[in-house]
């Protein structure tokens, strides 16, 4: 494996208040590796098409161009301040942004990837995204709203009567991360 670990700051275009993660992986995994990364920082189930894009150079990187298994991260970026657009379910267009913040050596016995921090329940898929999830969220939060008791209803469908929209559990994400990638 690569001798650096990048730190990265995830964050969800256009989400209020806004919901990000910090994150740190080997700079060898590959986008598919990383795909699956972001699908356990975010809470979301793979069950959309999701492409890499560097905003710098244009190029995607996804299943769409059969690139994603073989191409490696540090080959995509090196330097703080690199940015990646990630783009989740082409329909409800989940956009985040990945930057990176510092490259770090290895820490012998540090498990990676591994969150190191963040905010805000990722969204609810197949909810019409970014837009119409902040619609809802406002009448969630909003008894007086008048879709208020149609969206606990369905909340209710879907056994998420609990959801907080504010809560973040890290813990409960890096043990996700570790049933992932352990052998």
């Amino acid at each position: 494996m690569d001798n650096q670990v990048y730190q990265f700051k995830l964050t969800l275009v256009d989400s209020k208040p806004t919901i990000w993660r910090r994150f740190v992986v080997n700079s060898a995994i590959n986008f598919e590796e990383l795909h699956y990364t972001i699908q356990v920082l975010m809470g979301w189930s793979d069950a959309h098409l999701w492409s890499f894009t560097n905003p710098e150079s244009g190029k995607e990187i996804g299943p769409e161009q059969d690139n994603y298994q073989e191409t490696i991260l540090s080959q995509v970026i090196q330097n703080p301040k690199d940015t990646l657009l990630y783009e989740y379910d082409f329909g409800d267009a989940w956009l985040h942004e990945l930057k990176l913040e510092k490259v770090l050596p290895v820490e012998e016995g540090q498990f990676y990837p591994a969150c190191t921090a963040g905010a805000g329940a990722g969204p609810l898929e197949d909810c019409g995204g970014i837009w119409a999830y902040r619609d809802m969220m406002d009448a969630f939060k909003n008894p007086k709203h008048k879709e208020h008791e149609e969206i606990m209803e369905w909340f209710k469908e879907i056994e998420l009567e609990d959801f907080d929209p504010d809560y973040f559990d890290q813990e409960t994400v890096n043990e996700w991360l570790k049933e992932l990638y352990e052998d």
